[in-house]
């Protein structure tokens, strides 16, 4: 818990072992102090990449997803647009980031922490959506924390993942 309270704990707390990721591998190479000099990574999880991965996403309530199906439909259209012109010009849309949205930080940050992700053109979303690949990954994350909490209570991810309307919008 002091790791979210504080920042800097991370880097300053009795911990004999952390794990991060992004933005955290950024903050220690930001924190190049004495108390940070003894940071080493073991692994990254782009060496478990394709079996498995950390996905992020949007979520909605059911009731609000199935009385707001155009207005979800307009913010994929809008993401995925957002998503081809960020891929295709990378360094552009860091800069715009930084100097719009994160001005405090470095932008050798902002594009250090863009590199290390996984990144996929809204193309290659609707295969791995189509394919089942994203429903696989999310259902991976469920097993983790069905394992750690002891729960017996938990929706597989075929369930609480409908791909149908992104497929639809990128047809």
């Amino acid at each position: 818990m002091e790791a979210l309270k504080n920042k800097d704990s991370l880097l300053t707390g009795p911990y004999s072992f952390f794990a991060t990721g992004q933005p955290g591998y950024t903050l220690l190479h930001w924190k190049r102090t004495a108390a940070a000099s003894f940071a080493v990574k073991l692994v990254d999880a782009s060496a478990f990449y394709p079996l498995s991965a950390v996905i992020g996403g949007w979520a909605a309530r059911s009731d609000y997803y199935d009385a707001n199906r155009e207005t979800h439909s307009k913010i994929i259209r809008g993401w995925a647009e957002t998503n081809d012109d960020t891929m295709r010009s990378p360094g552009a849309a860091m800069e715009a980031l930084q100097k719009k949205h994160y001005s405090n930080a470095a932008m050798a940050d902002i594009s250090e922490a863009f590199k290390a992700q996984k990144t996929f053109s809204s193309r290659e979303w609707k295969r791995l959506y189509a394919d089942g690949t994203v429903v696989k990954w999310l259902q991976q994350g469920t097993d983790f924390f069905i394992g750690k909490a002891d729960s017996t209570k938990a929706i597989p991810g075929s369930e609480y993942f409908d791909p149908s309307l992104y497929l639809a919008v990128m047809s």
